[in-house]
């Protein structure tokens, strides 16, 4: 099943609303003049559109928006979708550098990549989606499931698709190097020291989940 039909359907059972401010989006050039996008914060409706302005200005220039970095812990589901499906149809790579995070739907953003980067002191976070409140509700699993398969098609192994299911929405898991190599991601930096490690399905600690509200809209958030 295409992306394209899994967002029609997610769609049909999202009521999406405004958020008075969009991701930040800045660019930094490479060396030979293409772009790389910095995209950091919520998540919210307008973000694809930019991507495709920035885009579509590096065209012009002749050259190409060639990698994405990720620093979000989610935000609204379908303009994420919007992002997945611009990064993946452009073949940019996607990278969450230092001890940035990306969770919830900016991981399905980051699996959208050509190429994968990860350095070993970020943090990938994954869980299922939740309504209004917060809550799991039939529509939401619904759009866990959508995310699921989204997330198949992108080559995430099953392991992690387990845990983005299984895992409640006001509960994360943290991938490990293992689960990020397993589905093609390279990591970038050192082996960070043996830090103590969240068991399955860890409670969002307060200043997470803080952060998580501020990302998402009066709707269904992921």
């Amino acid at each position: 099943m295409s992306r394209r039909i899994l967002a029609f359907a997610i769609t049909s059972i999202l009521s999406i609303s405004s958020v008075s401010q969009a991701a930040t989006l800045s660019t930094v050039p490479t060396k030979n003049g293409n772009i790389i996008v910095i995209l950091s914060g919520a998540i919210i409706e307008g973000d694809s559109d930019a991507l495709k302005s920035v885009i579509r200005a590096a065209n012009s220039s002749n050259h190409e928006v060639v990698a994405i970095r990720l620093n979000s812990l989610g935000g609204l589901i379908l303009e994420g979708v919007k992002l997945a499906d611009i990064i993946r149809d452009g073949k940019i790579s996607t990278s969450i550098v230092g001890s940035a995070k990306c969770a919830s739907i900016c991981f399905i953003i980051f699996a959208a990549g050509r190429e994968k980067y990860a350095d070993y002191a970020a943090s990938v976070g994954v869980h299922g989606a939740s309504n209004e409140s917060g809550q799991e509700t039939l529509q939401s699993n619904a759009v866990t499931i959508s995310m699921a398969l989204i997330a198949e098609e992108f080559g995430v192994p099953s392991r992690i698709i387990e845990k983005m299911v299984a895992t409640p929405p006001d509960k994360l898991v943290w991938l490990t190097p293992d689960d990020l190599r397993s589905m093609g991601t390279t990591m970038t930096g050192k082996p960070a020291r043996l830090r103590p490690a969240q068991p399955p399905g860890s409670p969002l600690s307060p200043q997470l989940r803080s952060q998580e509200k501020s990302a998402a809209s009066q709707r269904h958030k992921f």
